[in-house]
């Protein structure tokens, strides 16, 4: 079997958006979509995760088709065709108006995408020998997310972070692991673990 090579991409708030990682970057902002989504819901997305790295890193010589999670990773390459040229951590108006980096912008877009597509769906549907019922608070939650961001945001600002401290944070609110952030960040496990016990100091420094 031939061994199927990983390309690191940087996704720091210097990258530059080009149309060598476009492709690239949008996989990457898929998969921590769906990362997140299957934390916070515990839905099960693992056939979509899994079909969705299986398309990226599988040659396609074959031509088969792509899976369904690959939808996920094409949205978010159509979102950052709009900003090539820019820097992920430039900052843009969102879609209230409100400043955000490219990168926020964009995991927000896709993640109200995974949304709308299948949380929605899965949350208000029912099998056959269920009454049907109104959609529930947890769902009317979900719809309202763009308020948890922006609170969350408020959050994040009061704490006075550093810039690797607020790189290694949004990996690990959007689902990463140790290992993972350390390989999207492209540093050592290390610093990582370093940054994780600052944000923790400051989080209990600022709010408890």
């Amino acid at each position: 079997m031939e061994k199927i090579t990983v390309t690191k991409i940087d996704v720091g708030d210097d990258a530059v958006i080009t149309a060598n990682n476009i492709i690239r970057m949008g996989e990457v902002f898929a998969l921590c979509s769906l990362k997140y989504r299957i934390t916070r819901t515990g839905i099960n997305f693992h056939r979509l995760y899994q079909g969705l790295i299986h398309d990226i890193y599988s040659k396609k010589d074959n031509l088969d088709p792509y899976t369904d999670g690959y939808d996920i990773a094409n949205t978010a390459i159509v979102f950052l065709c709009q900003h090539i040229g820019k820097r992920l951590g430039d900052i843009i108006p969102d879609r209230y108006g409100k400043s955000a980096t490219i990168r926020q912008c964009c995991f927000r877009y896709v993640d109200s995408y995974v949304f709308r597509q299948y949380v929605a769906p899965s949350e208000s549907s029912v099998s056959l020998d269920e009454t049907i019922k109104l959609p529930t608070s947890d769902l009317e939650n979900y719809i309202s997310s763009e308020d948890d961001y922006n609170a969350v945001d408020r959050k994040i600002s009061e704490m006075n972070l550093t810039q690797s401290e607020n790189n290694v944070l949004e990996c690990y609110m959007c689902g990463l692991g140790h290992v993972e952030t350390a390989k999207t960040l492209n540093v050592n496990r290390t610093t990582v673990w370093r940054c994780r016990q600052r944000l923790i100091k400051k989080y209990n420094k600022t709010f408890r």
